[in-house]
């Protein structure tokens, strides 16, 4: 899609390092953006860059599992795309983001 189709949105908050990934998806984004909390499920992806290239690869996926959502379908609870999955309760905004200008992908609504 073009920049004039899909132009970037941009949000600005802050929150505590010690939030856990659950309770940032669900009390403060799904808000933030005006979205219907539990409507879809969510991933968060922890990216590093590896082996000094430019390509920023997942360590881990965090994946919502506790949810009732159809889209949970497009994704395996064991793993999205040959990467392991980790419950979003069990990690921390701190955990996720460690140094500054550290970078994740959130995606909500895998449908």
């Amino acid at each position: 899609l073009s920049r004039e189709r899909a132009p970037p949105v941009w949000r600005r908050f802050r929150a505590s390092s010690a939030v856990n990934l659950d309770l940032l998806a669900d009390k403060i984004l799904s808000p933030i953006f005006g979205w219907e909390r539990n409507y879809h499920t969510y991933l968060f992806r922890k990216l590093s860059v590896g082996d000094g290239s430019d390509t920023a690869r997942p360590d881990v996926v965090y994946l919502q599992e506790d949810t009732q959502a159809t889209d949970l379908m497009h994704a395996s609870r064991d793993h999205v795309d040959g990467w392991p999955t980790e419950p979003p309760e069990s990690a921390t905004i701190g955990d996720l983001l460690r140094v500054v200008g550290q970078q994740c992908l959130y995606t909500y609504d895998l449908g």
